[in-house]
């Protein structure tokens, strides 16, 4: 079992750079400057630069990787383009109602799954 977990845990280092950098490039994919797109009608070259050097834009691609990677380990997840607000407090308001789908739909399944695994045992070859 020890070594099945540490296997698992070794798993997750791939797993996790994976995502983060499929994320990372799929957030690059969005058309437009986020800094234009965050400033609207405020969007002046001055304030583009200000806001591309802020949000680290003006770096290298690996530069905003990294700080990308550790923005999301500290849980600055930046601010939404749609609500003008920092994202984590959105996220965290919605948590009590993701939770409550999360425990309702496995409940769901368990009742649903328990009887159906019991009569597939006891019938042999279903």
């Amino acid at each position: 079992m020890g070594r099945y977990l540490a296997r698992r845990l070794l798993l997750l280092v791939p797993v996790a750079f994976g995502i983060t950098v499929v994320t990372f490039f799929l957030l690059r994919l969005i058309p437009g400057d986020p800094a234009v797109i965050m400033l609207d009608n405020r969007a002046t070259a001055d304030n583009v630069a200000r806001l591309r050097h802020q949000l680290a834009l003006d770096r290298p691609l690996a530069m905003q990787y990294l700080f990308f990677v550790r923005n999301i380990a500290v849980g600055r997840l930046g601010e939404s383009l749609i609500y003008r607000t920092q994202v984590l407090p959105i996220i965290l308001g919605h948590l009590p109602v993701t939770l409550f789908l999360a425990v309702y739909s496995t409940v769901l399944a368990a009742a649903v799954a328990l009887p159906l695994g019991t009569w597939a045992a006891l019938r042999r070859g279903t």
